[in-house]
């Protein structure tokens, strides 16, 4: 069986066009091009799957990746190349040397197909006959035995086999030679989407590239000279062009295309310099309703994980679950399958999947809510604390550290966030995982354009020169105050989750109003020392309720939808 894009390779050479056909006249075409093959000499059909440099990936020419390009700029991978041969290093100078293979594991867009290309590319530089199948389902049946043929005839040939999509045949007969290493002389080199490749297949592969194997790293020679690169466009000043970079690269996770389609977009774009004219404008840009809508963020995110979303419907709660340490039996291994899952770091790929995996939860609540643009900001962000707090489920408090030491305080909060998304429909919520000590645990967008800081059973700093402490309430509140985080309106939640615990303040009473305290052991919320909701959690108990009424009266309630979306921002 060939592939679809041969069989319209082989109209197209007959100067039809294969769009304009009808079913009944592809199915004539292909008859006669099913003629053809079964025709063809003994070796033919190997040949056509030949790989040469010429005019296909022609890295000194910085051409476009053959299939999705970014720009001008070809990255050259040494690293993954350089585990490619570590593979094989010790046999090479055998005559023949034991045939091999390296298997790439990893999620959508973490440039798999380019690497195999880049593989292959370099492996023919060196003088190797390198076979290239862009997906295992277009192995024909007969590759098997004129591969054998081959590689027997020239044993001092070296030989190299890349199959992408690895899981597409695995009955194939000639990968089942191949893993084996009955063939000799050759080195396969396969790739896929773990989810969509057996493990009978994967695990019988030699070495196995996994996702921190393939993430961009700021010590790579790439990374670097992507840097220099945008440099030399001159959108921005060097220092921002660093800062930019890192922080795309840190908060995708090395993930090959967003990291270079962002970097893309950002340098590039017709309104770059003014959103990178200081980083507090490039974060507000990046981080804003208006860019998550935007062509280039959908198309990251349909390339990368929309597949994933629609395949796994819960992968928001799975997440939940394993980053409140609370994972089920098979939640890591649903996330390792999808690529999501980073084994070195014990973590998720990235911020930018955190965001995704929000940006999927659609509004479940019977009666949703909205933000009012005729409230104030400083009320909708109140609003948005306390109702998204209301929902949250009993278990989605009790958070443990998890594997990869994950902050529980980070776990509250992204808990808290999906109930935020389920309950309301016009509100914006970007995690920024990021740069621990740079950024603000969430930015919020949406009739708002507040920062919010989450924190866990805060401390107060006990003297001027006291030890830092990563919940220090005082520490945290400066960051806001001095400008560290870059945003005008503000918030901290504190999650004060021991037994009775006493309410942490800064001590500048000034600032008592922008701290809110979910007080765990009487399941109610503080502003500064007022007392504004109990139940603070719907489904737990509460000692001391205060009636609806009362409540109302103290603040102004979210309006619910009636009728017709009113109000939407």
């Amino acid at each position: 069986l060939m592939s679809l894009q041969e069989f319209r390779d082989y109209v197209a050479n007959s100067d039809v066009n294969f769009d304009s056909l009808s079913n009944d006249e592809k199915r004539q075409w292909r008859e006669t091009f099913d003629k053809s093959r079964q025709q063809a000499p003994a070796g033919a059909v190997l040949n056509a799957f030949r790989w040469t440099n010429e005019g296909k990936f022609a890295k000194d020419e910085g051409n476009y990746f053959p299939t999705d390009g970014f720009g001008k700029y070809v990255l050259k991978r040494q690293g993954v190349i350089n585990e490619v041969f570590s593979a094989i290093h010790s046999q090479l100078h055998l005559q023949p040397f034991n045939s091999t293979s390296v298997y790439l594991s990893g999620c959508r867009g973490m440039g798999k197909t380019s690497d195999l290309m880049l593989i292959a590319s370099d492996l023919k530089s060196k003088d190797w006959e390198v076979f290239f199948f862009s997906t295992a389902a277009a192995i024909p049946k007969s590759a098997g035995a004129e591969l054998k043929d081959y590689a027997l005839r020239h044993k001092n040939k070296k030989i190299a086999v890349m199959v992408d999509d690895v899981g597409s045949n695995p009955e194939s007969h000639l990968f089942i030679d191949l893993l084996k290493g009955q063939l000799p002389n050759v080195l396969t080199v396969g790739a896929a989407v773990p989810r969509f490749a057996p493990t009978n297949i994967t695990a019988v592969f030699r070495k196995i590239l996994r996702t921190s194997d393939l993430v961009l790293k700021e010590s790579d020679e790439d990374v670097l000279d992507l840097i220099e690169y945008w440099k030399g466009k001159e959108v921005a000043s060097p220092e921002m062009v660093v800062h930019v970079s890192i922080f795309l690269l840190n908060h995708c996770g090395g993930h090959v295309y967003p990291v270079l389609a962002f970097m893309e977009y950002v340098f590039t774009h017709p309104e770059a310099k003014e959103y990178l004219a200081d980083e507090k404008e490039f974060r507000r840009h990046f981080f804003s309703q208006t860019f998550v809508r935007s062509t280039i963020y959908r198309q990251v995110c349909s390339r990368c994980f929309d597949d994933g979303m629609a395949i796994e419907p819960n992968s928001a709660k799975t997440v939940s679950r394993v980053l409140s340490g609370r994972e089920e039996d098979n939640d890591i291994g649903t996330l390792t399958r999808m690529g999501w899952w980073d084994s070195e770091k014990q973590d998720v790929l990235s911020a930018l999947l955190l965001n995704a995996c929000l940006n999927y939860v659609k509004f479940t609540d019977p009666t949703p809510m909205y933000l009012d643009q005729n409230f104030s900001q400083e009320q909708n962000l109140e609003n948005l604390i306390i109702e998204g707090l209301y929902a949250m489920e009993p278990h989605e408090l009790t958070c443990a550290t998890n594997a990869s030491g994950w902050p529980v305080e980070n776990a509250l909060s992204f808990n808290w966030a999906f109930r935020v998304k389920a309950r309301f429909i016009n509100v914006h919520l970007e995690f920024q995982k990021t740069f621990p000590r740079k950024l603000v645990d969430f930015y919020v967008n949406g009739n708002i354009d507040a920062g919010l800081e989450m924190l866990r059973n805060a401390t107060q700093t006990v003297k001027d020169g006291a030890r830092e402490q990563s919940q220090d309430i005082d520490e945290h509140l400066e960051r806001f105050l001095t400008r560290s985080y870059n945003v005008d309106r503000f918030a901290l939640l504190n999650f004060a989750m021991n037994a009775k615990e006493a309410i942490v303040l800064p001590r500048d009473d000034a600032h008592h109003d922008k701290v809110y305290t979910y007080q765990h052991s009487t399941n109610s919320l503080y502003r500064g020392k007022t007392l504004i909701r109990a139940p603070a959690v719907a489904k737990l108990p509460c000692p001391a309720p205060i009636p609806i009424a009362k409540l109302e009266e103290d603040r102004v309630v979210p309006e619910r939808l009636t009728g017709r979306k009113r109000g939407l921002g």
